[in-house]
């Protein structure tokens, strides 16, 4: 190889190892410490939920969540059923992490029969928000969960259509078993 040639693939092999190093998100000192916000939710919980299936059909079920960390504390794993007697007519799983590129917590849903989505988060102390606006409708849906002064899980689904007034469709009230 020619002397030029070599000087030229030399600086461009350190040019693209640089640029690939730019790349990588900072690290963050301890991946662990975002996710310690939602350690008030890991356990197992059983309780009861209703949902509004319309103007005058509201339906109770029996709800368990189980909440458990993976990947040494990095992701919080979270799967609700929700049953009416031995009939499966809820079941969710969603994976939640702190996401040090864009510095904010990122949430996938999958819950059956409905597909997926990646809502909005928001983690504040001893709460966390998620929320998506429904494809083709506009409406937007919000979740909200807290632990209420006895320890309980308490969490709201709420819809709106113009982002300020919103109005109930679901909540559960859930103890750790």
């Amino acid at each position: 190889m020619r002397p030029r040639t070599r000087r030229f693939t030399t600086a461009f092999a350190a040019l693209a190892l640089a640029g690939a190093a730019l790349a990588q998100p900072a690290p963050v000192a301890d991946p662990q410490a975002p996710m310690q916000k939602l350690a008030f939710l890991v356990g197992e919980w059983e309780g009861e939920a209703w949902i509004q299936m319309g103007p005058e059909r509201r339906d109770t079920v029996s709800q368990h969540e189980s909440v458990e960390w993976r990947l040494g504390g990095e992701v919080l794993l979270i799967q609700g059923t929700g049953r009416q007697g031995e009939r499966t007519v809820h079941s969710a799983l969603a994976t939640l992490a702190w996401d040090p590129t864009r510095q904010a917590y990122s949430m996938w849903t999958y819950a059956s029969g409905r597909g997926t989505l990646q809502p909005e988060v928001e983690v504040g102390d001893g709460v966390l928000v998620w929320s998506f606006t429904v494809p083709g409708g506009g409406r937007r849906v919000r979740y909200t969960a807290r632990l209420d002064e006895q320890e309980r899980w308490i969490e709201t689904g709420e819809t709106s259509t113009d982002g300020q007034t919103w109005h109930p469709f679901m909540a559960m009230t859930l103890s750790r078993k």
